[in-house]
């Protein structure tokens, strides 16, 4: 389960977690409490691994409902941040963990799997899951519409970050290769895309990779030079968010998740 660890930390996790400003940092929290709530309303509640949980919110939430939830991290941090919201969570690679087969009726990636080199960690995955488990994995979709007009400056277009790139049909393929059978895609995903079609945006008319995300992490005082880019991003928000609702009626957009059935 290869996802050059210190990278990651070194660019995405505050010593607290954090990657974000006071603000996003409140949106991101509320997108996992809500993607949670969603999560407990279609499935039966019973025990999950999140790979790739962060500092634990999504399962913060669903231990309030009554989950049996287990988190892995690479982040080393991760186990000290969730003490505080008493998640159990272990640091290091799935692979090698101990886990007992036959433990977990759902095992959840959030925008992870592109992370891990070592594909073959689904096998590990399918072998902890139970009879009839459940895999649910969010990731970019590199056939969408914002991959194919932003190429490679394209926000979800992350090297060295993302070390795989999929489309629904691709990951649809490789989850079958490791025992499972996918049986639904959603392609509407509305933070994610919405913001890959601003970044875009942003991006083309600055002439500069990732501003956005940039300014995102920033708790410092607003200059000139940073009110004219929210100007601007108010502006291109209006078509950043017609876009999104288009593209995924076609089944285009920027990610898309898939649920799959352990076989």
């Amino acid at each position: 389960m290869k996802v050059l660890p210190g990278l990651y930390q070194e660019d995405f996790r505050e010593i607290d977690g954090s990657r974000f400003n006071n603000l996003t940092e409140r949106w991101v929290k509320f997108i996992d409490r809500r993607r949670a709530a969603r999560i407990n309303a279609a499935l039966p509640k019973g025990s999950i691994l999140d790979v790739g949980c962060g500092r634990g919110i999504f399962l913060e939430e669903l231990k309030k409902h009554g989950w049996e939830v287990l988190g892995t991290e690479v982040f080393e941090g991760a186990q000290e941040i969730a003490k505080s919201l008493l998640i159990p969570i272990k640091t290091g690679n799935l692979k090698d963990m101990d886990i007992t087969a036959d433990t977990f009726e759902v095992v959840t990636l959030w925008h992870t799997l592109e992370h891990i080199e070592d594909l073959s960690i689904l096998d590990k995955i399918n072998k902890i899951l139970k009879k009839n488990g459940i895999l649910i994995v969010n990731v970019p979709n590199i056939e969408s519409f914002q991959s194919r007009i932003f190429k490679k400056k394209w926000i979800h277009y992350n090297v060295p970050h993302h070390v795989h790139h999929f489309s629904p049909k691709s990951l649809s393929l490789l989850l079958t290769q490791y025992g499972f059978s996918p049986f639904s895609v959603k392609h509407f995903c509305f933070t994610y895309n919405f913001f890959g079609w601003l970044e875009g945006f942003i991006d083309t008319l600055f002439k500069k990779r990732n501003i956005l995300f940039d300014e995102l992490r920033k708790n410092t005082p607003v200059d000139m030079k940073r009110l004219a880019l929210y100007f601007f991003t108010a502006i291109l928000a209006i078509p950043s968010l017609c876009i999104v609702f288009i593209e995924s009626a076609l089944r285009r957009g920027g990610t898309f998740e898939i649920y799959a059935r352990k076989n």
